[in-house]
């Protein structure tokens, strides 16, 4: 009896230490805890090239496929953007002995497999909502990335992060564009 008193008497004691342990690491500042959270810098750095390959090859699937100039301009600018912070992306691994994934995700996969089943209006749609919402999660990630306490790691984070954000403004505002021509299209006929 003796013997399982004080088992539960330790088992309570790891918990309360435990628990202690666990609410002084969520006081630690907002850096420290956002690699945690987001598992360290490798994450951040992968995150953020995968999500550009993706990007890349999204845009390259559209490009000559759209009939609307503005949808083609965003891609081709995907397109150089994109390339254009992966290469910084490398040249960062490297330095910090990151292996990077050129891979699409199942997910990215089946993304890029739903665009090049689409045309018309149906492609330009599906395209611009994608770029909505993966530009969300870049956001959210170049954020977090800016916070990273490696120095090289969080400069190309912070200096990345407007790019990023003006690309969400564009797509918002060509959504909006694309969603009231499709409106009027669909009166007209």
């Amino acid at each position: 009896m003796k013997t399982k008193k004080k088992f539960e008497m330790g088992f309570f004691a790891l918990i309360g230490l435990i628990a202690i342990t666990v609410l002084s690491g969520a006081q630690m500042n907002d850096t420290k805890y956002s690699e945690f959270a987001m598992g360290g810098k490798e994450k951040l750095v992968t995150e953020a090239f995968n999500s550009g390959v993706a990007e890349i090859k999204f845009a390259e699937s559209v490009k000559n496929r759209t009939s609307t100039p503005e949808v083609k301009e965003l891609a081709t600018m995907m397109i150089a953007d994109h390339s254009n912070l992966n290469g910084k992306l490398k040249a960062l691994a490297a330095n910090e002995k990151i292996i990077l994934n050129y891979e699409l995700s199942t997910s990215q996969q089946k993304d890029l497999e739903n665009l090049q089943a689409k045309s018309g209006n149906d492609l330009d749609m599906a395209y611009v909502g994608l770029l909505k919402d993966s530009h969300k999660e870049l956001v959210d990630l170049y954020e977090k990335g800016s916070k990273c306490s490696d120095d090289q790691i969080s400069a190309f984070f912070s200096e990345a992060l407007p790019k990023i954000k003006n690309h969400q403004d564009r797509i918002a505002k060509l959504s909006e564009k694309l969603n009231k021509d499709s409106k009027i299209g669909s009166m007209n006929n």
